[in-house]
């Protein structure tokens, strides 16, 4: 579960940079909150005593970039949909006139 948390956490900071598609943006929210919730299982998981620290630190590493991933997808996808209705706005106006 840790492994996959990170993985999942790398993933979807990678999709959450992608401004120019809005599918990407919501690829990198839902990949974030997976990653979140494997890393709090993964840290939070004591069926594994011999691995409980590597296991823990890459649960946290997931969730610090699970949390970061969402964060950034959903800042950038609120940028985008406000500078798409701005730049509509203006070229509506300026069709007007």
């Amino acid at each position: 579960m840790a492994i996959a948390a990170l993985i999942l956490g790398i993933i979807s900071l990678n999709f959450g940079f992608v401004f120019w598609a809005w599918p990407a943006a919501l690829t990198g929210i839902i990949l974030g909150i997976l990653a979140l919730v494997f890393g709090i299982i993964a840290k939070n998981d004591p069926s594994h005593p011999n691995m409980a620290t590597a296991g823990r630190r890459l649960g946290i590493a997931g969730i610090i970039a699970g949390s970061v991933a969402f964060v950034i997808s959903i800042a950038v996808s609120n940028a985008v949909s406000n500078l798409w209705e701005e730049l509509s706005d203006t070229f509506l106006e300026s069709m007007i006139i």
